[in-house]
């Protein structure tokens, strides 16, 4: 397909790092023709990642939370909804960078013209000719696999530019941080984000509270705590807290992802897991070290353009500002109810703290 003017539908659902680092793509397909009209379909939880996005037209939020609580006739009368939302939209293409059927399906039921999709596993889909096809490379990463899709609008793309994904704050955001940062009296800090949607990526709490100790008393850092207003993010936040013998400032669950990122720009370094944070902190080139035992560096690890340099190999890894340090045995196990990683495990503290030494 040639260079076109087209209004596009992207549909990615999943979690808020998983958009985060989509909206590569965005740029990608701006940088091929600023005529371009940009559209997602994504989970409700994730709307703070597009917020202020000026290259985004318009989103379509699917309440998941709340559309599966409901009677089974209520969520057939919601998910028509949806999809009629969908369908008056008219759209041209459909880019469904889920893994799984339901982008295609919704590309399928909006009219679209055509329906770019990584592969499914469901034969009946290849009957249907307006479904294209874009291998997924198992361990490319994953802004890599999103950015792939602009090859269906252009056959010219320019390889030398750096793609960073995006995140977007309002004036507001800027009064929340700069006054917080004003009444707080903090000039050199430290955010920790030891936090995960996901638990078993979650390092000990013991462990995290001795780095804590280390940025703050060998370091010279102010530390502050941060999580999203998830109950359990916030009562391990809370639990750390407890372990560290000084004050640290713990805003979990206060401040808005956009109010975040911009905290996060203006930190002197950002310390955690594989999270949504942490890609925004690599987007922003602000020096991070996090710790990979439950996943792979080569797909999630922190985004340095043009191409990722981390690889799923055991030991400490450093590319511009980013340090990782990668166990990967990623066995999980149970106890008393949480889901851990052997991987995480493994990962000492003495580790972190050489490899917080090679960026500080």
């Amino acid at each position: 397909m040639k260079k076109t003017k087209a209004k596009i539908l992207i549909v990615k659902f999943r979690n808020i790092g998983d958009v985060f680092l989509s909206t590569a793509l965005v740029k990608e397909l701006k940088m091929i023709s600023g005529d371009l009209s940009i559209h997602y379909a994504i989970n409700g939880y994730c709307k703070d990642v597009l917020v202020n996005n000026p290259y985004i037209d318009s989103v379509h939020f699917y309440e998941r939370n709340r559309i599966k609580h409901k009677n089974i006739l209520s969520r057939i009368f919601n998910e028509i909804k949806f999809i009629l939302q969908i369908r008056n939209c008219k759209y041209d293409f459909v880019i469904n960078l889920t893994e799984g059927d339901r982008g295609i399906i919704i590309g399928l039921l909006s009219g679209a013209r055509e329906i770019f999709s990584y592969p499914s596993k469901k034969k009946i889909f290849t009957f249907f000719k307006k479904v294209k096809y874009n291998t997924k490379e198992r361990y490319e990463h994953s802004v890599t696999n999103d950015l792939s899709f602009a090859k269906f609008f252009s056959d010219e793309l320019d390889q030398n530019n750096d793609i960073y994904p995006e995140i977007y704050y309002s004036k507001n955001d800027e009064d929340v941080v700069d006054k917080f940062i004003r009444d707080k009296q903090i000039e050199k800090f430290a955010i920790v984000h030891p936090v995960s949607r996901w638990f078993f990526k979650c390092w000990d709490d013991k462990k995290v509270a001795d780095i804590i100790e280390f940025l703050h008393t060998k370091k010279g850092l102010e530390i502050i705590l941060t999580s999203s207003s998830d109950f359990i993010e916030a009562y391990k936040c809370k639990s750390i807290e407890n372990l560290v013998p000084f004050n640290v400032t713990n805003l979990s669950g206060e401040l808005t992802l956009n109010q975040l990122s911009l905290l996060i720009k203006k930190s002197s370094l950002f310390f955690g897991i594989d999270s949504a944070p942490m890609h925004i902190a690599a987007s922003l080139k602000i020096p991070l070290v996090t710790i990979f035992g439950a996943s792979y560096p080569s797909i999630w690890g922190p985004w340095s353009g043009k191409e990722n340099h981390f690889q799923n190999s055991n030991g400490i890894q450093k590319f511009d500002n980013n340090v990782v340090i990668v166990d990967m045995n990623h066995e999980t196990y149970y106890r008393n109810l949480d889901k851990l990683s052997r991987g995480m495990d493994n990962i000492k503290v003495s580790d972190v703290k050489k490899a917080i030494n090679r960026i500080l």
